[in-house]
């Protein structure tokens, strides 16, 4: 009866381990990361050297069109994320998940207000996140122009 206890304890370890947000990349991977971004940079560079000169006409719906699909990326991340603490129970990705459903919520705020003033809408993230701050204690009494 001890040994079938012992034995799911250490199957438990076990499995608690193969996370792989907590693992270390092999050398093999270093090498694959590396190659990658390499190759981004090569593109980079190819596609962005003869375009340099060209001017591309205005997109009124381009600044909602950005905020939407960043309101929806960002809001999958935080999901994950948060699944992810759920099953970790790091603070760590708590914070940056809280961080991504900031972002989230700010995409809201731009897209509502998507004909106003950029200075406007940066200004008010600012009162939020020195709001969000203030309730911590760890930020100053700073005024905001």
């Amino acid at each position: 009866m001890t040994a079938t206890i012992s034995k799911a304890v250490f199957v438990a370890a076990e499995q608690r381990h193969f996370i792989p947000s907590t693992m270390s990349p092999g050398p093999a991977q270093k090498r694959l990361a590396l190659a990658v971004v390499f190759c981004l940079l090569v593109v980079t560079i190819v596609v962005a050297g003869p375009l340099s000169n060209l001017q591309p006409g205005r997109v009124d719906g381009f600044v909602p069109a950005f905020a939407t699909a960043l309101l929806i990326s960002d809001s999958i991340t935080a999901v994950l994320l948060f699944v992810q603490f759920s099953i970790l129970r790091s603070r760590s990705l708590l914070a940056i998940s809280s961080g991504y459903v900031f972002t989230a919520l700010i995409m809201i705020d731009t897209k509502a207000s998507s004909s106003a003033d950029t200075r406007a809408i940066v200004i008010s993230s600012l009162r939020v996140s020195r709001a969000a701050l203030n309730l911590n204690g760890t930020v100053p009494h700073a005024r905001l122009h």
